[in-house]
């Protein structure tokens, strides 16, 4: 094989491997989703819970959703039947005495992220937030009760946790369907390896491939 011609077909390794890279990556991004249990209707094996403390967590009612106390208090959660016009089978309760306390999910990380979520305020306040923790950049608030409203949030730069909590206080409020725009799932470093790594070996191939031929004509 001239020099040319070996060139060429290196290249073309290398493109392989980023090609599977590439697939690889898409692949496992095209796998995991954002948010799950987005319509709250499966429930946590545990069922309603109760959570007291602060800086401290547990499992909700909902299942594939967490609550977290930042102030003292009471936080509790239980899934009835929904009121949303269009909606699922179940809704979300939370009740907290606490300022800041909620739930929260995380998800695999994405450049970017819209989400947007019913809600029923019953007393206080709600915030929606989207972010990296610890640090939250997108976030939305309640402005109303007794009806249905819907937050809506979105951010550009790595979003891996959505955060519904109570807003400057004690809230009592339900929670229905969230709907979400994740864009391009930050692929995972063992993904891109094992193109890389694919690449690398077709060319090692091809390297030893000449080599013995060298030697056969000697």
């Amino acid at each position: 094989m001239n020099t040319s011609r070996f060139a060429r077909v290196a290249r073309a390794a290398l493109v392989a491997g980023a090609l599977l890279a590439g697939t690889a990556a898409t692949a496992r991004a095209d796998s995991l989703d954002g948010v799950l249990n987005i319509g709250f209707e499966e429930k946590d094996p545990l069922g309603p819970s109760t959570l007291v403390g602060q800086y401290i967590s547990g499992p909700s009612a909902a299942k594939n959703w967490k609550v977290w106390n930042n102030s003292y208090g009471t936080t509790t959660t239980k899934l009835v039947n929904s009121t949303l016009p269009g909606g699922g089978k179940k809704m979300l309760h939370v009740k907290t005495d606490g300022r800041n306390n909620g739930l929260f999910q995380y998800f695999t990380p994405h450049d970017s992220y819209t989400a947007e979520i019913d809600v029923f305020v019953l007393s206080g306040q709600v915030s929606l937030w989207l972010g990296h923790n610890p640090t939250y950049w997108a976030r939305d608030y309640s402005s109303t009760t007794g009806q249905w409203e819907r937050l809506s949030a979105s951010y550009d730069g790595g979003v891996q946790q959505i955060v519904l909590y109570s807003y400057l206080g004690p809230a009592e409020f339900y929670l229905d369907y969230v709907t979400e725009s994740p864009v391009n799932a930050v692929p995972e470093p063992g993904a891109m390896a094992f193109g890389g790594t694919a690449g690398l070996a077709l060319v090692g191939g091809l390297l030893r491939w000449r080599s013995a031929r060298r030697g056969s004509r000697q």
